[in-house]
């Protein structure tokens, strides 16, 4: 019996213990405010940085215009599919430099500066390669290390597939879902403990490893807190933005199929609006993601012990 008085007071000390982090972060409701009012406030600031995704999209625009109708392979056809290729690659880039651009200015802003978006974007050249370095590690851990248990799984079920053990495809099934669970378990328990690579490189001038170390010495002890904080605001934003392009995307596909269903110059010209359409909105939406963890990053700093 002592031993289990020892465990639930044990127990209930850290369930005070967590209570009293929660209390030392903001909100969630503080955190969507505090959010949503800087958003307002430097709105031409940060779609200053954004917009220029639609920039980086021209090549694929482009793509699109020259596609040809049917199975043509054209020289045509092939400077199409490359600029959608090279399109997809420039774009790529340029979300990691304004991703960058977009944490400098929250810096700048923080503290009480004004941001001009043309010299915060060029300030972000000096600051990509290790923003990349240490993304590149970030990812490792939690992509990477969580997917290694499902190849090995994928290429297991592979090697017995014409098996006809009931044995050895139990044991299979059970290693694929095993597989499954890990890749869950710890993606996202990496996920959130590297979160803030982008604030510790970016803010606190940590590199490679380093950058990594520092964002999970700020989750440590307080992973649980910091996971709703992470994921619950950004995955309302996403949803309502979702639910905005699904809903755009639908009205101009129902216009496109009733007008263009003889004419492929008309049916590319939707295509181009819709590409632009969905540009367009990631670039109002990612501001937000970044502002959360942002507001994240700093109250974990502040709090920490």
């Amino acid at each position: 019996m002592q031993v289990f008085y020892r465990v639930s007071f044990d127990c209930c000390v850290y369930a005070v213990y967590l209570a009293c982090l929660m209390k030392s972060l903001l909100s969630l409701g503080s955190l969507i405010d505090k959010t949503l009012e800087h958003y307002k406030t430097h709105a031409p600031s940060l779609l200053g940085v954004t917009f220029w995704l639609l920039v980086a999209g021209l090549p694929s625009g482009l793509g699109i215009v020259l596609s040809q109708d049917g199975n043509d392979l054209s020289f045509t056809t092939w400077t199409s599919f490359g600029l959608n290729i090279v399109g997809g690659i420039i774009t790529l880039f340029a979300s990691l430099h304004i991703a960058v651009a977009l944490v400098l200015s929250l810096r700048d802003q923080g503290r009480g500066k004004h941001t001009d978006p043309r010299t915060v974007l060029k300030q972000a050249f000096s600051y990509d390669i290790p923003y990349i370095w240490a993304m590149l590690l970030k990812n490792v851990y939690s992509v990477v290390l969580p997917l290694l248990p499902l190849v090995l799984s994928g290429v297991l079920l592979a090697f017995t597939m014409e098996s006809s053990s009931a044995f050895i495809g139990t044991a299979v099934s059970l290693t694929i879902l095993g597989a499954v669970l890990f890749g869950l378990v710890v993606g996202l328990k990496y996920l959130i403990t590297f979160n803030f690579v982008p604030y510790t490189t970016l803010l606190a001038d940590e590199r490679g490893m380093k950058s990594l170390r520092a964002s999970s010495a700020l989750v440590k002890g307080r992973w649980w807190p910091t996971l709703w904080r992470v994921l619950l605001p950004k995955a309302l934003y996403t949803l309502i933005f979702a639910i905005i392009l699904a809903a755009i995307l639908w009205g101009t596909s129902t216009v496109a199929v009733a007008v263009s269903q003889d004419s492929f110059y008309l049916a590319k010209f939707f295509a181009l609006l819709n590409f632009f359409i969905s540009t367009l909105l990631n670039a109002l939406l990612l501001p937000l993601l970044i502002v959360n963890d942002y507001y994240v990053y700093e109250n974990l700093e502040a709090t920490r012990e």
